[in-house]
C-alpha cells in the first residue's frame, strides 16, 4: 500500500462521469454547481451512443471553446447551421465561471439540427413546448462541450494532444426507446454536425495559424464575443490559482 495508485475522484452526474484528478479535490456540487438539474430533462442517464466520431485537428485547444462560444461566424462558416438557428436568435443564461452558455431557438419549432432540419426522434418527454424549440449549448471548462437539442444529446471532448494539436471525441446520445422505434435513422443528425464539426476544425486550424504568427496581435472583443471573455476570464482564474498553489510549495 505504500506504492498504491493514488485515488481519484469521480463523480456521476445523471449519467456523465467527471473526474478530478486533484489530490484535494473541490467537491463537484461545488466546482460545477451550474450543472444541477441542467440534463434531468433529456433522461440523460438512459441514453445510449449511437455514433462516435474522433476528429485531431492541427490547434490549440483553447481555440475550440471560442469557437463554440460565439456563432458570428456561423452564416458563412455553417450556412446550414444558420437557416436551422439563426445565429441572432440566441441567448446566455450562464455567463460566468466553469460552465458557459445558453439557448438557439429554432426557425422550425417542430425541427432539430439535422440535414433536413427534421426531428430525428420523438422529442424528449418532459420537455416544455419553449424547450422543445430549442438548442442549448454549454461548455464545461476545460475539456466539453454539451448540445442539448429536443431529441437527442450531442457532447463533444477536447483532449489536448500538444500545443498545436487536439483531440475531439463527440458522441450522439439518444433514448432506447427512440433507437428501437421502427425506422429509427440518426444519420440526418451524424451527417450534420459532422459537416458542422468539419467547418469548424478548419477553422480552427486557420485561426491557430494565424495566432502562432510573430506579427499576430491580440485585439478587442467584439460585442458578440462575451461567451469567449468569460471563458478566458476563467482560464486565467485557473491558471493564477495553480500559479499560488506552486508559489506556497515553492
Amino acid at each position: 500500500m505504500a506504492h498504491c495508485a493514488h485515488p481519484v475522484a469521480l463523480e456521476n452526474c445523471e449519467g456523465f462521469l467527471f473526474v478530478n484528478l486533484a489530490r484535494q479535490p473541490v467537491p463537484f456540487a461545488e466546482a460545477l454547481p451550474q450543472l444541477a438539474g441542467r440534463f434531468a430533462h433529456r433522461q440523460a442517464a438512459e441514453l445510449a451512443s449511437v455514433h462516435q466520431a474522433v476528429y485531431e485537428v492541427e490547434a490549440n485547444w483553447k481555440l475550440f471553446f471560442h469557437n463554440f462560444s460565439e456563432c458570428y461566424h456561423c452564416p458563412t462558416v455553417h450556412p446550414l447551421l444558420n437557416k436551422l438557428t439563426p445565429f441572432r436568435n440566441s441567448e446566455n443564461d450562464l455567463e460566468e465561471g466553469p460552465v458557459l452558455g445558453g439557448p438557439m431557438c429554432l426557425t422550425n419549432p417542430e425541427g432539430s439540427m439535422t440535414m433536413g432540419g427534421a426531428r430525428c426522434a420523438r422529442p424528449f418527454p418532459a420537455l416544455s413546448a419553449e424547450e422543445r424549440a430549442r438548442v442549448y449549448y454549454y461548455t464545461v471548462f476545460p475539456s466539453a462541450f454539451v448540445s442539448f437539442h429536443p431529441d437527442y444529446v450531442l457532447v463533444h471532448r477536447a483532449q489536448a494532444l500538444a500545443i498545436d494539436r487536439t483531440r475531439i471525441v463527440c458522441d450522439w446520445y439518444f433514448h432506447p426507446e427512440a433507437i428501437a422505434e421502427p425506422g429509427f435513422d440518426a444519420e440526418p443528425a451524424i451527417a450534420f454536425w459532422d459537416l458542422t464539426n468539419r467547418q469548424d476544425w478548419e477553422l480552427c486550424a486557420n485561426a491557430y495559424r494565424g495566432v502562432s504568427s510573430i506579427a499576430w496581435e491580440p485585439g478587442p472583443y467584439s460585442e458578440l464575443e462575451s461567451q469567449v471573455a468569460a471563458f478566458d476570464r476563467q482560464y486565467l482564474r485557473v491558471m493564477g490559482a495553480g500559479n499560488a498553489v506552486a508559489q506556497r510549495a515553492g
